[in-house]
């Protein structure tokens, strides 16, 4: 019983931290895409703003444990 709630709240944790990532990394693309849309629309893509929120997201990811 008790190894089992531990597991639970090992997968509860788990899944905050993925949902708090996942909010985290949206709201780069957001800002990253359209700071850098505005910034020079012709220079900067949206997919190169995507590409480097998630590269951030990938960091984080590792580091958080």
């Amino acid at each position: 019983m008790g190894v089992f709630f531990i597991k639970f709240l090992g997968d509860f944790r788990l899944l905050r931290f993925i949902l708090k990532h996942l909010v985290l990394r949206n709201e780069l693309v957001r800002k990253w895409t359209y700071t850098s849309f505005w910034r020079k629309s012709k220079g900067y893509s949206i997919i190169r703003a995507r590409v480097k929120a998630n590269e951030i997201f990938f960091i984080l990811l590792l580091f958080d444990f």
